[in-house]
């Protein structure tokens, strides 16, 4: 082969290689432990990313449950929780140290420290209390104590009601000539009148 001018015959001779292409320079990621890398919870403060809540698929809101009813105040265990809360605070008037049970309760505000067996066989009669106090859990016996404060309250509450009755008559003749119903219809009158009264 000729040779042209200037050029070697040793460097013709070297064969020609493409070059080889340079590797892209490498990225430096960040470590787990670099402070560029932080993990951050969805919708906090800190993140970006805000996470709309997707409407598809939420149960449907209930609405608010209305609370129960007040038990009527001719309900046994309304009558004893009222019974309770008298006694709580007749106890809370008493001087320090002094006695303060049931019993010192009962004689104090004059009630009966006892009831006969026959009086106790009456409260519990379905139209009374009934056999036994029942819950959503289930049902139990009344105790003696729940007993005497149901005795107590329809003793009084009939003597209220007779009271009521007698003065009505005195005052207002026309009742006697409107008869018993008229009588009733005033009870049912004042026992929804309780009823306000004590809800």
């Amino acid at each position: 082969l000729a040779v042209a001018p200037g050029v070697s015959a040793v460097s013709s001779a070297v064969p020609c290689f493409p070059l080889a292409q340079s590797s892209p320079t490498a990225v430096e990621l960040p470590t787990v432990n670099d402070s560029r890398c932080q993990m951050v919870r969805p919708n906090s403060p800190t993140s970006n990313l805000q996470l709309s809540e997707s409407p598809v698929g939420e149960p449907p809101r209930l609405p608010n449950p209305q609370p129960p009813m007040p038990p009527k105040y001719d309900n046994p265990q309304a009558i004893y929780e009222r019974y309770v809360a008298a006694r709580s605070a007749w106890y809370a008037a008493q001087a320090a140290g002094s006695i303060k049970t049931n019993q010192q309760y009962r004689r104090a505000m004059g009630l009966p420290l006892r009831y006969d067996k026959k009086s106790y066989e009456w409260c519990l009669d379905y139209k009374q209390m009934s056999r036994r106090f029942t819950t959503s859990s289930g049902s139990r016996e009344w105790t003696k104590e729940e007993m005497m404060a149901y005795l107590d309250w329809s003793k009084a509450e009939d003597e209220r009601i007779e009271a009521q009755v007698a003065m009505e008559m005195r005052t207002n003749p026309s009742t006697r000539r409107r008869g018993v119903t008229e009588i009733w219809k005033s009870i049912e009158t004042d026992s929804r009148q309780q009823d306000a009264l004590h809800s």
